[in-house]
């Protein structure tokens, strides 16, 4: 099965590598996903350049950063939205292309 081969192919990866099971599992899902990609960047990184850690945990700072930008952005957008659609943004702006065109 799929499953099986999938296991092999990270165990195979971890024990050439000598590296943990999280990133032989990370590496085979960036090879499975896209092999010319995950190939090239090896090369970079035979190369010295960036080398990319598949399996490395993420940052919670990083995690809390992106989800508070993104609920604000969320909010200010939703809000602006409802008060496009609702009309009460052309209570201030009646001369506004929008309002003409939809409440007039």
């Amino acid at each position: 099965t799929s499953a099986d081969n999938y296991e092999k192919a990270v165990l195979k990866f971890q024990a050439k590598e000598k590296c943990t099971i999280n990133v032989a599992q990370g590496n085979m899902d960036a090879y499975f996903e896209n092999p010319n990609d995950w190939a090239y960047q090896r090369v970079q990184e035979e190369r010295g350049g960036y080398k990319r850690n598949y399996g490395a945990p993420l940052d919670p700072k990083q995690v809390i950063l992106t989800v508070v930008w993104g609920g604000g952005i969320t909010y200010f957008l939703g809000n602006f939205a409802f008060a496009l659609v609702s009309g009460k943004w052309c209570l201030g702006n009646p001369e506004a292309q929008f309002c003409k065109v939809f409440f007039n």
